[in-house]
């Protein structure tokens, strides 16, 4: 079943965000449920020197809940830090499928 992203208007990025939501679901739901929860509060992805990059929307409260910097490092140090290796495999296998490995 594929895990469509939660913020498509955001059609930016939608296609990585499909991809990655995805792979975390194949690989550990607790990671898709964090990831997927970190796009509807207001997350961007973005393919950087071949890899893929996570980052928040600041300031537009129609479309993030960080209004500063300062509030996406507290949620980034909550709730992605402790899991910093369960999503480094997420991103790593979704760095592979951007490399054509």
């Amino acid at each position: 079943m594929a895990r469509h992203d939660p913020r498509a208007e955001l059609d930016q990025d939608s296609s990585l965000w499909e991809m990655l939501l995805n792979i975390a679901y194949s690989l550990d739901r607790k990671m898709y449920g964090l990831l997927h929860c970190t796009r509807c509060c207001g997350a961007r992805l973005a393919v950087k020197d071949g890899k893929l990059k996570l980052a928040p929307i600041i300031g537009s409260r129609e479309v993030s809940l960080f209004p500063s910097r300062k509030e996406w490092e507290r949620y980034r140090s909550e709730y992605l830090v402790p899991y910093k290796k369960r999503l480094a495999k997420v991103f790593g296998t979704a760095n592979n499928k951007i490399e054509g490995r």
